[in-house]
């Protein structure tokens, strides 16, 4: 089990117990002994725990938001409960979803929330009460894509540039869009290996201050980078 798995069951045995600083042995004998919690959401990520008296080799979980196209498989830990960590999209309070235990299709036990969706089929629902704490990662980078996070003044023209678009400030296909006031996102196709970009913002030139990883350009000017690994397909 990974240690953020870990320090998140840690938090959420915690919490289920009311205790805001048990200690270390009572902690130890509330892992061994739990039993399945409702979703619990830690930071920017939604726990979903599984456990049963008979064996179980799998267990898993489809979202409606993403069309059930992805199967996300929980981790056991060393006392037969399964976990699930799930960052929720942003702007997203609410999660739609089922989950697969050895091939079965069913609604999570732990969540006493269910509802019929326009399909007729009964889903799980987890609603955030409040919007997560996020930590901001820029950019991202998934499937040969990267989403980028800009947080400014609400209302302020933002775009992208790079060697991607030849440092365009002025290319329509990189202007972020504002989807909470003040942040700013873009999703845009990237090709294997080392980039450089900034935003420009305001009218001047900005660094992502979400990425650590600057370096300097042909002029002489610091800029961002990442990298997007090479796969077998490439």
């Amino acid at each position: 089990m990974s240690l953020a798995r870990r320090l998140a069951l840690i938090l959420l045995v915690a919490s289920a117990a009311g205790a805001s600083a048990a200690s270390p042995t009572a902690l130890d004998v509330a892992i061994r002994t739990m039993r399945p919690l409702q979703p619990q959401l830690i930071g920017d990520t939604v726990i979903l725990s599984y456990w049963s008296p008979s064996a179980v080799r799998f267990v898993g979980a489809r979202f409606e938001h993403e069309d059930w196209a992805v199967l996300y498989a929980f981790s056991v830990n060393e006392n037969g409960v399964f976990v699930l960590d799930y960052p929720v999209p942003a702007g997203r309070d609410r999660l739609a979803y089922r989950i697969v235990v050895d091939g079965l299709w069913m609604t999570d036990p732990s969540n006493p929330v269910v509802e019929t969706n326009r399909q007729g089929v009964e889903v799980s629902v987890y609603r955030l009460e409040t919007e997560p704490q996020r930590s901001v990662v820029s950019p991202e980078i998934k499937a040969g894509r990267a989403t980028f996070v800009y947080r400014g003044n609400p209302g302020t023209r933002v775009s992208l540039v790079g060697d991607f678009n030849a440092w365009d400030p002025f290319d329509p296909d990189f202007l972020l869009k504002e989807i909470r006031p003040g942040v700013f996102s873009l999703d845009v196709p990237v090709r294997p290996g080392r980039h450089y970009y900034a935003y420009f913002a305001g009218g001047r030139k900005v660094l992502d201050e979400a990425n650590g990883e600057t370096s300097v350009d042909r002029d002489g000017r610091r800029v961002n980078t990442f990298t997007v690994p090479y796969t077998l397909s490439d």
